[in-house]
Formats: structure tokens, C-alpha cells, sequence
């Protein structure tokens, strides 16, 4: 049986997956917002940012551009049909 230090650490792993998962859903979610109100070309990295209401780091730890961003809405918005 594992001990509870090692139990601890896989429910702090999983909860930090958890997390990380519910913060790209809310990047991409506020990406749609913005492609659908600004269009594909004009919108820019802090548009993302500040639709999502989370940091320019948080951004940048799950997207590096806005083409990638752009990727991932097209890739939910595909796989949802």
C-alpha cells in the first residue's frame, strides 16, 4: 500500500493536471470570444489576456503564439461536430 506522502503527492500531481486542463479550456474559451468579435487577423495576444481575466504569463505557459491559439479554438471547434 503507498504510503500517505506518496498518496499526497499523485492527488497534488493530478490536481495541478486538473488545473492546468481548466485554464487552457478558459483561454480557449475567451480566444472564441475575441475571434468571433474581432474576427481571425486582427486580434493580438493581449486581447486573449484580457478577455481571460488570467496573466500574460499564464498565456504565454500554454500558448507562445496567437496562431497556436487559433489552432486550438479551430481544433475544439472541430472536434465538437
Amino acid at each position: 500500500m503507498p504510503s500517505k506522502k506518496s498518496r499526497v503527492r499523485a492527488r497534488n500531481v493530478q490536481t495541478g493536471i486538473e488545473k492546468r486542463r481548466r485554464t487552457r479550456v478558459e483561454l480557449i474559451a475567451a480566444a472564441f470570444r475575441v475571434f468571433a468579435d474581432k474576427g481571425l487577423e486582427a486580434p493580438v495576444i493581449d486581447d486573449f489576456i484580457l478577455a481571460s481575466g488570467l496573466s500574460r504569463g499564464t498565456f504565454y505557459n500554454h500558448f507562445k503564439t496567437r496562431e497556436e491559439i487559433l489552432k486550438a479554438v479551430a481544433d475544439v471547434n472541430t472536434s465538437s461536430r
